[in-house]
């Protein structure tokens, strides 16, 4: 019996249901030749809310989300699940976790939303993650790159935005957040 990834419009909402022979859901390939994916599937790969230790103390994904737990499956360029072709990540049902990052995104939130590209984003949220992406990525390769010179500067349109992505920014030594690695990105609450 051969098997078959089909493509489905993204309003089309996945639905958990077992009477059918279908198996709605996600598919992800997986990253070649990027040291940051690690998810293989192991326990210990999934966000805390994803698993539950036994009396033994082994980890195990709880029984409420097994049953939407990545797969790895290899599928070829005409969709064919077999042992030729792209290894990708299959995740059931509705989009629950990213094998990549291990975002969650609310339950209640829209399909197209949990997906939805920067265009479609916020201009605030989609500049926060540009600025953010990039401040890791110059310090994680800062050996090249003395750190008085690893600055980077991002604009907005409005004081909103302005306000929304400062808070999530810290500074370098001289700030209330002395000490830290300057320019690093930390996400903090708006209560300091």
């Amino acid at each position: 019996m051969l098997l078959v990834c089909c493509p489905r419009d993204i309003d089309e909402t996945p639905l958990d249901d077992a009477d059918t022979t279908e198996r709605p859901g996600y598919l992800m390939p997986e990253p070649e030749n990027d040291d940051q994916f690690s998810f293989t599937g192991v326990p210990e790969d999934y966000p805390e809310e994803w698993i539950e230790a036994t009396r033994d103390g082994v980890l195990r994904l709880r029984s409420d989300r097994r049953a939407f737990a990545p797969q790895a499956i290899t599928v070829d360029a005409a969709g064919a699940i077999g042992t030729n072709g792209h290894r990708t990540w299959f995740m059931p049902g509705k989009f629950r976790l990213c094998p990549a990052c291990g975002h969650q995104p609310p339950a209640q939130a829209r399909e197209i939303n949990k997906l939805a590209s920067l265009s479609a984003e916020g201009r605030s949220s989609a500049t926060t993650l540009l600025v953010s992406s990039a401040l890791r990525w110059m310090n994680r390769h800062g050996e090249s790159l003395p750190p008085e010179r690893r600055k980077l500067l991002g604009f907005t349109d409005n004081r909103q935005d302005a306000a929304l992505q400062a808070w999530g920014i810290t500074c370098g030594p001289g700030t209330p957040h002395e000490g830290e690695q300057p320019g690093l990105s930390d996400m903090r609450g708006s209560d300091r």
